[in-house]
């Protein structure tokens, strides 16, 4: 894409078989969805991703220019190595990597998905700050560093902790599913209020080293303001 005196705006769902490379200009994702057997490349200009999904089977670089998330949904779907670079805001970030042993590799970047965490298949490895993050089952959540959740944590699949920790820095929040933590902390503006809340259902078992208000299984769960 090299387009300097205009925008190219996408309004058809469409499957694009190679590689998106942006170099200048601007791209309008709409409101249908577009499919890239492929990698995207953005160099310079603007890429506003359709606020529908938007899919990829390879891998999403960002050395310069904007990307912007448009409230839609980024899905890794390929069926072998994929990776993310760069700074990038996501809104929904889907991974749905087939791959048995290859991995979506984000740790080399900054990244925030501003909504929903999905890891619905393969491994993705991440350091990140986070909104609700939902593993499916089968499906592995690999830190490459500490990460921040502000929403809501459900896990039927695989936390691969790394020895790094999770903070829970939300307000009201809550754990579903089975989970091993290697340091879990919630933090919040005060311990005198309800508004730091986090709740455990009672079927699950948080464990590792934990602080906050967590669960009564926890020994002496603390609060860090």
């Amino acid at each position: 894409i090299y387009n300097a005196g205009g925008a190219i705006t996408h309004t058809a769902v469409s499957t694009l078989a190679g590689d998106i490379y942006q170099n200048d200009g601007t791209f309008v994702g709409g409101n249908v969805s577009l499919a890239l057997a492929g990698s995207l490349d953005i160099e310079n200009g603007t890429f506003t991703a359709p606020s529908a999904a938007f899919s990829l089977t390879g891998d999403f670089v960002h050395n310069g220019g904007t990307f912007a998330h448009n409230d839609g949904t980024v899905v890794f779907n390929g069926d072998g190595a994929q990776s993310i670079s760069g700074a990038n805001t996501f809104f929904n970030l889907t991974l749905a990597n087939s791959s048995e042993s290859d991995k979506v590799d984000a740790s080399g970047s900054t990244l925030v998905v501003a909504n929903l965490l999905r890891v619905q298949d393969g491994t993705f490895l991440s350091a990140s700050d986070y909104h609700d993050v939902q593993i499916d089952a089968g499906a592995v959540l690999e830190l490459s560093g500490d990460i921040t959740v502000s929403g809501n944590w459900t896990n039927h699949g695989t936390l691969v902790h790394n020895d790094h920790a999770v903070t829970l820095d939300g307000g009201n929040q809550f754990i579903a599913g089975s989970t091993t933590f290697y340091d879990l902390t919630k933090n919040v503006s005060s311990a005198a209020t309800s508004s730091g809340r986090c709740r455990v259902n009672a079927k699950d078992s948080p464990s590792g080293n934990s602080t906050g208000n967590v669960s009564s299984t926890l020994a002496k769960p603390r609060v860090r303001p």
